[in-house]
C-alpha cells in the first residue's frame, strides 16, 4: 500500500475559500481505481495549514490516478481556483506501508 500526504498552506484569510475546493479536489481522486481512503484535515497549530492524507493499493495505481486526474477538465478548473489561495507550493510526499 502507498500513503500520499499533501501539506497545503493557504494565504492568510483564504482558508474558508480553500476548504471547499480541497474537498472537491480530494473527491476527484476517490473515484479512481486503487483508492482506498482519503482525509482532509486542518492543523491544530496553524489555521492556514491543511493536510490531505490518501491511501492507495499501490504506487502504480496512485501514479495512474494522478495522470488521469491531471487530464480531467474539472480538476484543471479546481486547481486554477486553488492557486489563487495558496501561500506556497504544496508539499507532497509518498510513503510505502511496511506494517
Amino acid at each position: 500500500m502507498l500513503i500520499a500526504i499533501a501539506k497545503i498552506k493557504a494565504r492568510s484569510g483564504h482558508i474558508d475559500k480553500m476548504v471547499p475546493l480541497m474537498q472537491e479536489n480530494t473527491e476527484l481522486g476517490t473515484s479512481k481505481q486503487g483508492h482506498i481512503s482519503s482525509y482532509l484535515a486542518k492543523s491544530t497549530e496553524d489555521d492556514n495549514q491543511l493536510l490531505v492524507y490518501s491511501l492507495w493499493k499501490n504506487e502504480a495505481m496512485y501514479e495512474q490516478a494522478r495522470k488521469e486526474i491531471k487530464k480531467d477538465p474539472r480538476t484543471k478548473k479546481v486547481m486554477l481556483q486553488l492557486l489563487r489561495h495558496l501561500a506556497e507550493e504544496p508539499l507532497i510526499e509518498t510513503y510505502t506501508v511496511i506494517s
